[in-house]
């Protein structure tokens, strides 16, 4: 998908002159999403596949948030315009034409400079030189940058309900798989839970006991088996479990009574613009 299908996609509109300058610049453009795909992948973590196509879209919409910020303004509805030059070199993307605005003609030329540093790299500057005078509208620019933080935030309720139904999956695997142990085993699963007061052990991480013997072998181990057997007449663990899983059925639900009003106000808010 290039940049004017994914505004499309999303219904943004641009002004006929941006979309002649947008459909010069693709080829630069889509270099330069391939470029960040390439750097994502070789992260040390590197986003999962099911995400990357996100992460490319609004990077490629921040590019056209900075072009839009720097030159819509000069562009009116009307305006028509004409490529006379695109040049390429050391970095620098040029491209040469004419306004043609009421029967009169202004040139309009604007330089896309890929920006410096590690982290700035990825970014484009932009360059315009013209006669033309700005207005003082940013609406384009406004758009596109509501349309990347209305795309983050569901990114990020995304992730949170995928948690959540992670969370409720792995509790009642848990729990359906304590119910088919022998009582030795549950008794030992408990302790297991209980291993982070185990200081006898010098590892850093949590120890974890292969049987109920070694537990008599200290005092704070004899102390865990203790506790975890009383969890266990109290069937105390197995309550734990059964209220975690109604914590994330709640917790999936109130997320998603939330997304639905976002997609709500988010289609509303494209209705009215």
């Amino acid at each position: 998908m290039d940049t004017l299908d994914l505004l499309q996609e999303l219904k943004i509109t641009i002004s006929p002159v941006l979309y002649d300058i947008i459909n010069t610049l693709e080829p630069r453009i889509a270099e330069s999403v391939e470029i960040y795909r390439r750097m994502l992948l070789e992260d040390e973590y590197p986003p999962l596949p099911r995400f990357m196509d996100f992460y490319l879209k609004n990077y490629r919409l921040k590019l056209i948030s900075d072009l839009s910020k720097v030159s819509d303004k000069y562009f009116r509805k009307d305006d028509e315009i004409e490529i006379r030059e695109v040049r390429k070199q050391h970095g620098t993307f040029s491209i040469y034409s004419t306004i043609k605005r009421e029967g009169e003609s202004y040139y309009f030329n604007t330089q896309q400079i890929i920006a410096g540093g590690n982290i700035q790299c990825m970014h484009f500057r932009y360059l315009v030189d013209t006669k033309l005078t700005p207005s003082p509208s940013v609406q384009l620019e406004r758009a596109i940058r509501n349309e990347i933080n209305q795309r983050n935030a569901f990114h990020k309720l995304n992730l949170e309900i995928e948690n959540f139904e992670n969370r409720l999956f792995e509790a009642n695997l848990k729990l359906e798989h304590y119910k088919e142990k022998s009582t030795h085993e549950q008794i030992l699963e408990i302790c297991n839970s209980h291993s982070w007061l185990d200081r006898s052990s010098s590892n850093k991480e949590r120890p974890v006991y292969t049987n109920l013997k070694e537990l008599q072998e200290t005092s704070d181990k004899k102390y865990i088996l203790e506790i975890s057997e009383r969890d266990f007449k109290s069937g105390k663990y197995e309550d734990t479990l059964k209220v975690e899983i109604y914590r994330m059925k709640e917790c999936i639900k109130k997320s998603l009574k939330k997304k639905d009003k976002m997609k709500a106000k988010y289609e509303l808010s494209k209705v009215s613009s």
